[in-house]
């Protein structure tokens, strides 16, 4: 079952389109699509678990007019009993568990280069709650390389969601 990440109010005003160089990297290599390879939560105790799985899926895309879109899952996730998503045939039980386990929101982002993070602004979401809301992640860029991290949780647990730039086919 995946954990919700926090949703916190941006509180600072950072200007729309706000894209700089951070550390040896340029912002502006964010844009494009960019696969999960991994999310891990970390207790205060030491323990490792893995809320969307120990192989999740997954795509973040960020565009260069500052539009965001991701979308993730556990990778075995069940399939329902029908074939028709629209036939209404699910069960409460099939639609719960495919809710728990798949997280998507779109909005618009921007940077802060001077303090490494990016914030989404969540304008829609499987989630109902997150639109209109914003979303900080601490953000590291190494090259191919793209490591969020959302503010602690209130039990103490971190999240590091680590994300591989998408290759272009052919």
């Amino acid at each position: 079952t995946l954990t919700h990440c926090p949703i916190i109010a941006t509180t600072r005003a950072v200007p729309r389109g706000h894209i700089r160089a951070l550390g040896a990297e340029s912002m502006i290599d964010i844009v494009g699509a960019w696969h999960l390879k991994s999310f891990v939560q970390r207790s205060p105790d030491g323990s490792v678990s893995y809320p969307a799985g120990e192989s999740p899926r997954g795509i973040l895309i960020y565009t260069e007019s500052g539009h965001m879109s991701v979308a993730f899952c556990e990778a075995d996730r069940p399939p329902f009993k029908s074939n028709d998503r629209m036939s209404g045939e699910e069960t409460d039980e099939e639609a719960a568990r495919a809710y728990r386990t798949y997280v998507s929101y779109f909005g618009r982002y921007e940077i802060d280069e001077l303090a490494g993070i990016v914030t989404h602004h969540v304008e829609g979401a499987l989630f109902p709650n997150a639109a209109g809301r914003s979303q900080l992640r601490k953000m590291t860029l190494d090259g191919d390389s793209l490591i969020l991290e959302p503010p602690t949780l209130p039990t103490g647990a971190t999240l590091v969601v680590a994300w591989a730039r998408a290759k272009s086919e052919g």
